[in-house]
């Protein structure tokens, strides 16, 4: 417990973050070493009600928006590291949200939903 009291101290603009991806591990001396994942810009497309409620709710404090087309698209910006939170949060948000950038990412997630579609064949 107490390694993530020393991570939040040491990246407070990341403590309210589901997405931070910190790998421990220790030297052979014995002393702890702590890196972080590179932050990727993510950028999404929302559609219908997920548009006001990412409004309201933002998905993490970096989201900006930046383009949309009023009553059809919103696409948000965020600088965020790609976890399987991420992954599961954007899944969550079902049809209305579309990965537009990373690729990286938007392969999970493609990969994902293939995966889930073969359970119900």
């Amino acid at each position: 417990m107490s390694h993530f009291v020393f991570v939040l101290f040491l990246h407070p603009l990341m403590a309210n973050s589901l997405f931070i991806k910190a790998t421990h591990r220790f030297t052979k001396k014995g002393k702890r070493h702590i890196s972080f994942c590179p932050p990727y810009k993510v950028k999404i497309r929302a559609y219908g009600k997920q548009i006001e409620y990412l409004r309201s709710l933002p998905l993490h404090h970096s989201q900006k928006e930046r383009a949309s087309k009023y009553g059809e698209f919103c696409e948000f910006e965020y600088k965020l590291c790609l976890t399987p939170e991420l992954s599961t949060h954007i899944l969550a948000m079902g049809e209305n949200v579309e990965v537009l950038e990373p690729i990286e990412l938007r392969e999970e997630i493609k990969r994902r939903l293939t995966e889930c579609l073969t359970k119900y064949k």
